[in-house]
């Protein structure tokens, strides 16, 4: 069984437990029976002229990279090394010449990274630490510090899965020693947010609970007061300053914990299940996700203590075809959230509800 199936296997327990959505994961290889099969699984809004979409497509039997760039008027395709099999998992912008790409190569379970400098994208060497490696997310601070969060399996038998922290130093990448937990096999990490060189957050999962740790310039260490229960997982992270900070995903009891600078409170009642988050410049949370009993796309905005639903459309007809794995806001009537309708989707915000704007790589534009 690969690797990355191990995400699957969690999330469908999960599903059992909440009755939401936990299959068809960004870690999970799904069916390719459709000529548009595909999903963005990463989205960066930097500007409104300037918004970036990745994931994976299919073409016949192969799972392939996939990128897309909004310039304002339409969305265009971007041509991608010929890496092999692979899924993008994590996209940042920094600047118009300045994006980053992270994810998995399906042929070894190997994690890459690949670079826009303004006028064409090329694979960056990663260092792979273990038998197996993945990298699901990127962010970079302010300043451009840049970092990226995943996991990988050990050489040493019994092949356990641990946390994967990498930096960009500025001229390559390099392991940053992260913490994990002793007793159980699995430590992955999903998201990471970064405020600034000394202060960068990164969470996940494990077998038992959800993880949160903190980079404050020399090491990274976990955050224990988070909590959490078995299957709980933390998806995304959002927030405008590390004093202001959601953890969000699935979880029993609510449907964000709260980080406001000195202690974790747990946000209003349990929610859908969610992949990804944005934060809002009024200090709401727009989240994304999915409703597996349903088959449906799930987008939520969270306001102080509360939460409310969203229509999104869903026009997958597949088992688990409908799914938003990520969203980014540039203000409370502009934002894009990009996941599947069997088919790569984005969904666009204009300040009264979502709509479609893109329904497949093999659409026009």
């Amino acid at each position: 069984m690969k690797r990355s199936s191990r995400r699957l296997q969690a999330v469908v327990a999960a599903a059992s437990v909440f009755l939401a959505l936990g299959v068809g994961s960004a870690g999970a290889r799904v069916s390719t029976e459709s000529r548009a099969d595909g999903a963005f699984l990463a989205l960066d809004a930097r500007t409104a002229t300037d918004v970036w979409a990745a994931g994976w497509q299919a073409q016949g039997s192969l799972i392939m990279p996939l990128v897309r760039h909004f310039d304002g008027t339409a969305w265009r395709q971007v041509t991608v090394p010929n890496i092999g099999e692979a899924q993008i998992k994590g996209v940042a912008a920094i600047s118009a010449n300045d994006v980053w790409f992270v994810g998995e190569l399906w042929g070894g379970d190997v994690a890459f990274a690949l670079h826009w400098n303004g006028s064409a994208i090329t694979q960056v060497s990663v260092p792979q630490p273990g038998l197996m490696s993945n990298l699901n997310a990127v962010t970079a601070s302010p300043s451009g510090d840049v970092w990226a969060v995943g996991d990988y399996t050990q050489w040493e038998m019994p092949h356990k899965v641990r946390s994967l922290v990498e930096h960009w130093t500025g001229s390559a990448w390099e392991v940053v020693q992260s913490p994990n937990l002793d007793q159980p096999w699995y430590n992955e990490l999903t998201a990471v947010r970064a405020f600034g060189p000394n202060d960068v957050w990164a969470s996940g999962w494990s077998d038992y609970e959800p993880l949160v740790m903190r980079w404050n310039g020399s090491q990274w260490a976990f955050d224990d007061s988070v909590g959490g229960q078995e299957y709980d997982m933390f998806n995304a992270l959002a927030g405008s300053t590390s004093s202001n900070l959601f953890a969000i995903g699935s979880q029993h009891d609510y449907v964000a914990k709260h980080w406001n600078g000195s202690h974790w409170n747990g946000v209003a009642t349990q929610g859908p299940f969610l992949f990804g988050a944005s934060e809002l410049p009024n200090g709401d949370i727009f989240a994304v996700g999915t409703d597996f009993l349903a088959n449906r796309t799930q987008a939520i905005v969270i306001h102080g203590n509360t939460w409310l639903p969203m229509k999104t459309p869903s026009p997958g007809h597949e088992s688990y075809g409908n799914i938003l794995f990520a969203v980014d806001a540039l203000s409370t009537d502009a934002a894009w959230a990009a996941g599947s309708g069997d088919s790569p989707m984005i969904l666009r915000w204009m300040g009264t509800r979502w709509t479609s704007v893109y329904g497949g790589p093999w659409l026009s534009g």
